[in-house]
């Protein structure tokens, strides 16, 4: 079972690692891999942006910062976006398989959903997630996958 908590500040070396590891199984030149974590929505100033929200939570294997980090997202709240009052906007997912990806998915969707917000916008969602249909989820050609999460109609 999965430990699931509120991402704050203090995990911001804990995450960076956790990604620096595995952008090192992608590329054998360290620094390619550098130059690669420069880019990535989980750099320093992105975590240090979304941590303090509260909006972004995390799986660890066990006990918070002591045990591995599994999977987590970085979120935060829209009002006013794309005609809907409030949405969830998730900036990035990662974890360590497919499973624990729909998982941590899982938890985002609910997420929204028990804060009453109409909406979830998750970026360059991998499509090898299972995605329910309830979630009436549409993929948009900006890569961005919108879910409705609130029961509307449209």
């Amino acid at each position: 079972m999965e430990n699931i908590k509120v991402l704050e500040l203090s995990a911001l070396e804990v995450i960076k690692a956790y990604e620096m590891k595995k952008i090192k199984s992608k590329h054998t030149d360290e620094m390619e891999a550098e130059m690669a974590s420069w880019d990535a929505p989980w750099r320093q100033e992105a975590l240090e942006h979304y941590l303090p929200m509260g909006w972004s939570l995390c799986f660890w294997q066990k006990e918070e910062l002591t045990s591995p980090l599994t999977a987590y997202f970085m979120g935060q709240p829209l009002v006013f976006y794309s005609g809907w009052t409030q949405s969830l906007w998730v900036e990035h997912l990662s974890y360590d398989n497919e499973e624990l990806g729909h998982k941590i998915l899982d938890v985002a969707y609910r997420t929204a959903r028990s804060k009453h917000f109409q909406k979830m916008f998750v970026k360059d969602l991998d499509p090898k997630i299972k995605v329910l249909d309830k979630w009436k989820a549409k993929r948009h050609s900006n890569g961005v996958t919108e879910f409705t999460v609130a029961k509307i109609s449209e």
